[in-house]
């Protein structure tokens, strides 16, 4: 058994100004309590300027991917080990602050902070590093010459076995895997009236490291696979601005947000290590190499808005709309990185050009024509409209074989950009009984449509009864059956995988043929009727304890005709177990198991 000794030396320094709270508590408690009494500081406006700084180190005996997995303690080695903690709140001044540190000496650091204005204006941020080390023993053969650009040794014998490969262990060396993210939170708040307010946010974070990443060089039956450590080198952001307004009947949402993606490591190119005949000579070692792109830069843009408003004393109506536009156009990497492979057919773009515009609207009327009854009404559309062009492409298949130029052999492929519609509809209604007891019941249908899949367009349709009851606080449940009816198109197995060719490849080889086994179905789209049951019970036994219990029940029966299911059968149970018996303390237990079969 391997055994870590994680020495902490804690504080060896420790600082609070003359003028702070001698009794106030250190917030950082995470490797040590310094907190003198019970008493909480008092953080009201009078209070005076609280300051702590505390410093001490780690020492660590032993090299651990593990131990340091998530805070950066995965070397033989002393660490420094730093934290802090400052706040003012004057009535004398028109600024209040509050700035914390925690982990300053490791790899896992973070800065919090809040600023407080006149006027109600707060700006909170925060520096997080977030490290997530994998491993420190992974073996690989790979040597890297250039930025993500591996390469064999010079005695490597290339063979079609990884059991041929007589080099292989000789030539094995210690890699470290992990990444790294730093990232920065900004949000502002700043209140323009007693109705208006405006708020913004911003988050920016870089991540670096490596992760390994499988290639495969082969056609066929006859593929090869390689891991290595790709790198990464990726900007994620986002930014948001959003005006609010509340009045007396309604209120106002609305805004913009834009957040992209920037990737900056190179492509990651791998020499292949195998030698087989099916493989061109170029594409075999020494001289073949693999290369795969790093994921591409996009940008997205995003308008919304939503409004809820009161309509008399019994009325209310609320608004979304939402309307976004995503976009990519990274430049292409050529068909192969081999030169010795023959590509004679040039790309059909020198960038994808993708765009894709996503809409969302809908609206909830909600109403009580009686005071015993209410009534919902609810409808919900979406829609992602794929505007990027539909092309003809030739690719080098894995860097191994020459190009093909047969559109009828199948050697050409079109790509398929996805888009769907749905529209949903939904009417529920309940009615107060006495005693405690409510009836509730609704319908609901949606329309599906989807492009490049064996079903076109799916319906479903379906009810629900409810009966709730509530025993003063003590007790509460409710007991729900739903049924729901989908139906759709015809059902064409294949639509998706001939969506990928050209006309000449299906005259050349029937509408039958199929990449998959044509009679397994795609479920989240066939045609299914479903019985669900579920019961709900929560018992608030004493002031300190709760208990839950949830049971579930759902049939699925699909048409016949089709390989695989036609009946699915699942229940499922959930107790939660809840003790409070002070303010500061609770214990909680979960049990929950699941039941699922087939046929």
């Amino acid at each position: 058994m391997n055994r870590h000794l994680a020495l902490i030396l804690f504080p060896l320094v420790y600082w609070q100004p003359a003028s702070a709270d001698p009794q106030a508590p250190f917030l950082n408690d995470k490797y040590a309590t310094l907190a003198t009494t019970d008493t909480a500081p008092d953080m009201s406006m009078e209070s005076a300027p609280v300051s702590h700084f505390t410093a001490g180190i780690i020492v660590n005996d032993r090299n651990s991917a593990k131990l340091g997995e998530y805070t950066g303690l995965r070397r033989d080695d002393v660490y420094g080990l730093a934290a802090f903690f400052t706040e003012s709140n004057l009535t004398d001044s028109d600024i209040s602050y509050r700035l914390q540190g925690e982990d300053l000496g490791l790899d896992s650091r973070q800065i919090l902070g809040h600023l407080g204005f006149a006027g109600g204006v707060r700006v909170n941020f925060s520096y997080r590093e977030l490290p997530h080390y994998r491993y420190d023993d992974a073996a690989s053969p790979f040597q890297q010459i250039a930025p993500n650009r591996w390469v064999l040794p010079n005695n490597w014998v290339g063979a079609g076995t990884v059991s041929g490969l007589t080099a292989l262990d000789a030539s094995l060396q210690t890699q470290d895997t992990g990444t790294k993210r730093e990232r920065l939170d900004l949000d502002l708040l700043w209140p323009l009236n007693r109705h208006l307010s405006l708020a913004a946010d911003y988050r920016l974070e870089n991540k670096e490291g490596t992760r390994l990443t499988g290639l495969v060089f082969g056609v066929g039956g006859t593929q090869m696979a390689v891991t290595v450590p790709g790198e990464i080198d990726r900007q994620t952001g986002d930014l948001g601005l959003t005006l609010t307004y509340t009045g007396m009947r309604g209120s106002f949402t609305g805004g913009y947000r834009y957040s992209h993606l920037d990737e900056q490591s190179d492509p990651l190119t791998v020499q292949n290590p195998y030698s087989l005949a099916v493989f061109a000579d170029a594409a075999n070692y020494p001289d073949g190499f693999g290369r795969i792109a790093p994921p591409p830069d996009n940008r997205a843009h995003t308008l919304f808005a939503r409004t809820v408003w009161r309509i008399g004393h019994s009325t209310r109506l609320s608004l979304d709309l939402q309307r976004a536009r995503y976009t990519q156009d990274d430049s292409f990497l050529p068909y192969t990185v081999n030169s010795g492979l023959e590509a004679p057919l040039a790309l059909p773009a020198t960038s994808l050009d993708g765009e894709m515009i996503v809409t969302g609207a809908g609206f909830a009327l909600s109403l009580r024509p009686t005071p015993r009854s209410d009534l919902t009404l609810r409808y919900r559309y979406h829609d992602r409209d794929n505007r990027t062009d539909r092309l003809l492409w030739a690719p080098v298949l894995n860097d191994v074989v020459d190009q093909g130029e047969d559109p009828a052999a199948g050697d050409i492929f079109l790509n398929r950009p996805l888009g769907s519609t749905s529209r949903k509809l939904e009417l529920d209604g309940g009615y107060r009984l006495s005693g405690g007891w409510k009836l509730s019941a609704g319908l609901e249908q949606e329309k599906v449509q989807r492009q490049f899949l064996p079903v076109a367009e799916t319906n479903e349709r379906g009810g629900h009864l409810k009966l709730q009851y509530r025993a003063g606080a003590a007790l509460n449940g409710w007991l729900k059956w739903r049924r729901t009816h989908r139906d759709g198109d015809d059902y064409i197995h294949n639509a998706g995988y001939l969506a990928g060719f050209p006309q000449a490849f299906i005259d050349a080889m029937g509408t039958g043929v199929f990449v998959n086994d044509p009679a397994m179905r795609q479920y989240f789209i066939a045609n299914r009727e479903r019985d669900q049951q579920d019961l709900l019970l929560n018992w608030t036994v004493s002031a300190a304890t709760t208990v839950s219990l949830k049971l579930g029940r759902r049939l699925d029966s699909y048409d016949e005709g089709y390989s695989g299911l036609s009946r699915l059968r699942g229940r499922n149970a959930n107790l939660d177990l809840g003790y409070n018996p002070a303010p500061e303390l609770g214990l909680f237990a979960y049990l929950g198991r699941a039941w699922q079969e087939g046929r």
